[in-house]
């Protein structure tokens, strides 16, 4: 479920250093992390950030905006993802670990290829062609609950 569309940068880097790994990773997102920690500290959507006047001349620190961390609870995190990608303006996010270290990159595009991928999973073990109404669940029901056909 991890995008790989985006390339990681520090704070005093300038945007123009990491234009060739932006276009090799053809990149949508820099995420910005601590030197030596490699603690997240924002998200520059790199369409926005281009448009901006002399912005491949600035440094990344002096580029990012308020970053704000969310947690989700873990026995619903499907459906936390899918909440947090309709609320969010970038499009994407970013995970971090209990210490704030970047750890991964979710964007809508990465989450839908996701979803088809499940989609495509049960369709094989079922042998049924995946219905537009399949909702991928990350719960499984408890072993004493029957499933109950219409």
């Amino acid at each position: 479920m991890l995008s790989s569309r985006f390339v990681l940068g520090f704070p005093e880097q300038r945007l123009a250093y990491l234009a060739e790994k932006i276009a090799e990773a053809r990149a949508d997102y820099c995420i910005v992390i601590a030197p030596q920690t490699h603690r997240f500290l924002g998200i520059l959507r790199i369409a926005e950030t281009a448009t901006q006047e002399g912005s491949h001349n600035r440094i990344l620190c002096d580029l990012l905006g308020e970053a704000e961390a969310v947690k989700a609870p873990a026995d619903t995190v499907a459906d936390a993802i899918e909440k947090l990608l309709a609320k969010s303006t970038w499009g994407a996010l970013p995970l971090v670990d209990r210490e704030g270290s970047f750890v991964g990159l979710i964007t809508n595009e990465s989450y839908a290829e996701w979803q088809l991928h499940a989609r495509s999973k049960k369709s094989e073990k079922t042998g049924c062609p995946p219905s537009s109404a399949t909702v991928v669940s990350f719960e499984a029901p408890p072993d004493n609950q029957q499933r109950r056909d219409a």
